[in-house]
């Protein structure tokens, strides 16, 4: 229904392409000239183990798994954590390397092509976090709800 009370047709939900990334900050700053244990190798492995232990299993034991999710490592990680991280790589989980915090430029440049041309939906997601395999659903469902509630007051 549009603000007049007429009534607006919408496309079918199937028709809105939604991509889906999750945005992980594992060892670069929040902010330039922040101090941190970034690439500190104790700091480093006990990083590697919770997200082993804790985030990669619950992302990748999603119920919905249409996401892309990008990894941001610093430039300058050891080589041994280096490889530890490429193992993490998958189809839809890429690793950027960054030599500085997380800016939009950076997450332009690291959106997988084609993305542009569709409808974004961003989750953040720290690299020490789980959730229930049905959090990538419930987050699709929201955006869908909402964005449909959007189109119909236009």
């Amino acid at each position: 229904m549009t603000l007049d009370g007429g009534v607006r047709s919408i496309a079918p939900a199937e028709s809105i392409t939604v991509q889906h990334l999750l945005l992980t900050r594992f060892n670069v700053p929040f902010s330039a000239g922040y101090p941190g244990p970034f690439l500190d190798e104790q700091w480093l492995s006990n990083r590697v183990r919770l997200f082993d232990q804790f985030c990669f299993p619950s992302v990748m034991g999603q119920e919905c798994a249409e996401f892309t999710w990008l990894i941001f490592c610093h430039g300058d990680t050891p080589v041994a954590i280096r490889e530890q991280l490429a193992s993490y790589e998958r189809a839809n989980v890429r690793l950027v390397w960054a030599d500085g915090p997380v800016t939009d430029m950076l997450v332009d440049a690291a959106v997988p092509e084609g993305a542009a041309d569709q409808w974004l939906a961003t989750t953040r997601f720290d690299s020490d976090d789980r959730k229930k395999k049905t959090a990538f659903t419930t987050h699709s469902f929201f955006f869908l709800f909402f964005f449909i509630q959007i189109v119909c007051l236009c």
